[in-house]
């Protein structure tokens, strides 16, 4: 576990290092990173990094010290800490931070407040030489689950490639995983059966499992097109479509959620979504079609992407961003929607995108993920 604390004057550092101090036992690892320099000259700002410590460490801090929290996609499936979270952070001095336009527009939505902004995250800068093939080498890499569209995208792609003779290759790389499923009420063991028998028996999909991150890099620089067709609940921000931007990768992803920023500011092909009876979908004939005629980049177009990508991910952007938010006006916290309120306590003891569920919560939520 770490905390960020971001502060313009480092006697600060003893100071915070007593909230530490206050902390309960099981923080034992934290770290202070001090080269984020912030143009605030009236008081400190914390920058808190890790949504598992948010609790112990809010209630130690005193109220006038201003907060800047980073949302990682966990506003539906951690119940129980917005449970709590939505009464010790009002009447703070609080800003908000998304990775994507869309995250920031549904984060507004039910956090009832103006006060979230789009702060693209930093990556740490890759020296990559890309290696040009002829050869489509596609690669998915994440979770394998319902809502990523893993079985769908490798159907399609099987079908295609066999139907019009196609020298292509999907790589798959990651594990089977049910985080959010009981969102929706899902059941995963059929979906491991048939995504495993598409792996086996088909020429055009290599199966890798669940790399390391040396290996996942490898395997990043083998290829040159990233796919994920997903429509996670939680498809805020995307990391590793950014990790694949460094090395140059041209996209194709799904319309929605975070992948709206990379559609808009990279070389990409956008896959339509729509929801229906509660569940959002990518168009598969619109992909099939783009797939016949989908071509290799150019070296020269890996070279722009990375290009791109080593400025999109930038410490120096994600450091000027923070300046901005911290030198403009600053507003209380005066809690979470109505709406929001009713989607935690439904969600205590029920599914709440499931379809028997009486009221649609998913609609509403999800309007602000679509392309």
């Amino acid at each position: 576990m770490k905390i960020i604390l971001v502060s313009p004057k480092k006697h600060f550092w003893k100071s915070l290092e007593l909230i530490i101090n206050n902390i309960k036992n099981s923080l034992n690892d934290w770290k202070v990173v001090d080269d984020i320099q912030v143009i605030n000259e009236d008081d400190t700002v914390l920058l808190l990094n890790d949504c598992d410590i948010w609790e112990d460490v809010i209630k130690h801090i005193p109220k006038k010290t201003k907060l800047l929290i980073p949302i990682f996609g966990n506003l539906t499936i951690e119940v129980k800490r917005w449970q709590i979270l939505k009464d010790i952070l009002v009447d703070r001095d609080i800003k908000f931070i998304c990775g994507s336009k869309r995250q920031a527009n549904q984060v507004s939505f039910l956090l009832n407040t103006s006060e979230v902004f789009e702060c693209v995250f930093p990556l740490p800068p890759l020296e990559v030489k890309p290696i040009h093939s002829q050869k489509v080498e596609m690669i998915y890499a994440g979770r394998i689950t319902e809502q990523k569209n893993v079985l769908e995208l490798m159907q399609s792609f099987h079908k295609v490639c066999r139907l019009f003779d196609l020298d292509f290759m999907l790589n798959i790389a990651g594990d089977f995983h049910e985080r959010g499923h009981h969102l929706h009420g899902f059941k995963t063991e059929n979906y491991h059966n048939a995504c495993k028998k598409i792996m086996e028996q088909s020429q055009f999909i290599k199966f890798h499992g669940n790399l390391s991150q040396a290996n996942l890099h490898k395997l990043y620089h083998a290829s040159n097109i990233s796919v994920s067709l997903s429509t996670y609940h939680d498809e805020d921000f995307g990391l590793s479509i950014a990790q694949a931007l460094q090395y140059g990768h041209k996209l194709v992803l799904s319309d929605w959620g975070g992948h709206g920023n990379y559609i808009e500011h990279f070389n990409s092909i956008a896959v339509p979504v729509s929801i229906r009876e509660r569940v959002a979908t990518p168009d598969m004939n619109s992909f099939e079609k783009m797939l016949v005629n989908l071509v290799a980049p150019t070296i020269v177009d890996l070279e722009e992407q990375i290009l791109l990508a080593k400025s999109y991910f930038s410490f120096e952007s994600f450091q000027e961003n923070l300046n901005s938010l911290i030198e403009s006006p600053w507003n209380k916290f005066m809690g979470i929607s109505e709406f929001y309120n009713k989607y935690l306590k439904i969600s205590e003891n029920y599914y709440p995108f499931h379809r028997d569920q009486e009221e649609n919560l998913y609609d509403p939520i999800y309007q602000f993920y679509l392309g």
